[in-house]
């Protein structure tokens, strides 16, 4: 459970990453 809430975190980082960009 631990590891697809760090996955989500880290897509979710790029994915805002993106929108700043």
């Amino acid at each position: 459970m631990f590891q697809i809430s760090i996955e989500h975190s880290k897509i979710f980082v790029l994915y805002i990453s993106q929108s700043f960009d």
